[in-house]
């Protein structure tokens, strides 16, 4: 156990560069993610530091590239938030809204 313990230190102080207290308290995801590079179900999967750190680097690009894809598809559906806004709906303008919106894309 000793042994993965000093893996995973190692592992954060690299993906990290320097590693402190408020890199886990505001990347807690990735250091989620390098922790289940090393241990899964119990057992130690991989000590190899370069491995670990690879594989994590490319969880955090696919991670960013699917909030940008998903912050490009809200900015191409302003009207969105009309939609499911629950103000909306109250007033009566959240039909209006919704065939507003459609019609931008059926002309």
């Amino acid at each position: 156990m000793y042994v993965s313990f000093r893996v995973f230190v190692e592992a954060l102080d690299r993906c990290f560069e320097n590693v402190c207290e408020l890199d886990l308290i505001f990347h807690f995801d990735e250091v989620h993610a390098i922790l289940s590079e090393i241990i899964q179900g119990g057992l130690v999967l991989d000590t190899s530091l370069e491995s670990i750190c690879a594989n994590a680097s490319a969880s955090a690009r696919a991670r960013k590239k699917s909030a940008a894809q998903s912050s490009a598809v809200a900015a191409a559906l302003p009207g969105l938030a009309d939609w499911i806004a629950p103000g909306g709906a109250a007033s009566g303008t959240w039909g209006d809204s919704w065939r507003r919106e459609i019609s931008r894309f059926t002309q």
